[in-house]
């Protein structure tokens, strides 16, 4: 996902969960968008560009590590978007798996009812 409009959204129309190191947004999409995850990291959060671009890179290693688990958590027909918060920095990397991990769980639990 690369499009400010995508991104809009899937924060407008979709749900959201707030974890302690970021937000897990989902909205269930068609087939143009489907399966897609975006990240964003805020200058009111960050000022500097290091840190943002760190924890970008630090939530794509999440997701990968999510997908190599396959727990089907990601779903096919939705796009996905993390928003870094500013504990995403030092917090540690397993910590940061588990908190998308929840909000990923919590987002499925609630498409389900």
């Amino acid at each position: 996902m690369k499009k400010r409009g995508s991104f809009l959204e899937v924060s407008s129309k979709g749900r959201s969960v707030a974890t302690k190191g970021c937000v897990v947004q989902s909205l269930p999409q068609s087939e143009r968008e489907a399966g897609s995850v975006g990240f964003t990291i805020t200058k009111r959060t960050f000022k500097r560009a290091v840190d943002r671009n760190r924890i970008r890179r630090r939530l794509r290693e999440v997701v990968q590590q999510i997908k190599l688990q396959k727990t089907n958590l990601l779903a096919q027909d939705a796009s996905y978007v993390l928003i870094g918060r500013h504990a995403a920095l030092d917090r540690p990397f397993e910590r940061l798996v588990a908190d998308v991990t929840y909000g990923l769980h919590q987002l499925k639990k609630e498409a389900a009812t």
